[in-house]
């Protein structure tokens, strides 16, 4: 008869124990509330209008190639 191999499922023990404390008994997001960002910074609100700047150039760069090849 083989023996078990206590020091395999004593790391596998410890792991389990590691995650469950890190993942479910101290979750941030349960014990703390907080905001997602809805109030967006200034440096976002840039970025977000130099995307949408470019996003509307490309599109009226790509409907006048495709009236230039028809």
């Amino acid at each position: 008869m083989r023996k078990y191999p206590f020091p395999f499922f004593l790391a596998f023990l410890t792991y389990c124990l590691i995650l469950f404390i890190e993942k479910i008994a101290f979750n941030s997001h349960a014990l703390i509330e907080h905001d997602h960002g809805e109030d967006e910074s200034d440096s976002n609100k840039k970025i977000r209008s130099k995307i949408e700047l470019y996003n509307k150039n490309a599109s009226q760069d790509l409907c006048k190639f495709l009236e230039f090849s028809k």
